[in-house]
């Protein structure tokens, strides 16, 4: 009965034996990976913008631990407020009438923005990704603008500030060409190899001394020389070999 186990010499000799073979299906998946990244992928621009919780009752610019510590509670709370219907509404309406030609409903300005608590502290950070990075740039500054109106409005207390403002982007943030191609190159030699691999053991053919000793336990005691030359060949009985 034959073995079917696998050892590195095996694995070394499907490789050495088939390597143009590996090498030029991985380059061909990866660029297929690349083509479909570029072709059928939408671009997508990041920008972001940052707004300040502020809760401080005292006059004085530095704030006291207590109003620092209540500021890092309000994060969350703010960051569900921003969230709202009536926060996005009127970041969606403000968007539209700057875009008319590009009118985006609520539900597609929801899939677009992201909400998060910078590392725990009181500082909220409003990132978009859209198919354009002008209107990621404006989409963070509407809600940002949104949001600041609408709490103060809804708390009576001007609580949230807005840091700096959001930049435009210079190139699409996704998606990540090099890692599509990457990856199309790890699977094209992946599948490859492991194809030639299965073939390999599926393969029952007798080639020398040692697979027949492998399929039949039996014991060797010699083989029959090949006659082949590069002058011509003879007859042998029914047989006609080179010589």
């Amino acid at each position: 009965m034959r073995k079917t186990t696998i050892d590195l010499k095996s694995l070394f000799q499907v490789f050495k034996k088939n390597w143009v073979l590996i090498i030029a299906v991985a380059v061909i998946v990866m660029l297929l990976a690349v083509m479909y990244a570029k072709l059928f992928i939408t671009p997508l621009y990041t920008s972001s913008i940052e707004v300040m919780v502020d809760n401080r009752n005292s006059t004085t610019n530095n704030p006291t631990n207590s109003e620092v510590l209540s500021s890092q509670e309000l994060t969350s709370t703010y960051i569900v407020f921003m969230k709202n219907d009536m926060v996005l509404k009127a970041a969606t309406e403000e968007v539209n009438n700057k875009y008319p030609n590009d009118r985006y409903s609520l539900g597609q300005v929801r899939s677009m923005l992201n909400f998060s608590q910078i590392n725990n502290a009181m500082f909220i950070k409003i990132t978009a990704d859209t198919p354009s990075a002008i209107l990621s740039r404006d989409l963070c500054i509407a809600v940002a603008q949104q949001a600041e109106k609408a709490i103060e409005a809804t708390m009576g207390i001007d609580t949230i500030k807005i840091v700096g403002t959001a930049s435009t982007p210079k190139a699409p943030s996704s998606p990540n060409i090099a890692l599509y191609g990457l990856i199309g190159a790890v699977a094209g030699f992946a599948g490859c190899f492991v194809i030639l691999l299965i073939l390999a053991m599926r393969d029952n053919t007798i080639k020398d001394k040692h697979t027949v000793k492998e399929y039949f336990d039996l014991p060797f005691f010699g083989e029959i020389p090949s006659f082949d030359t590069a002058k011509g060949s003879r007859d042998y009985g029914a047989y006609s070999t080179k010589y």
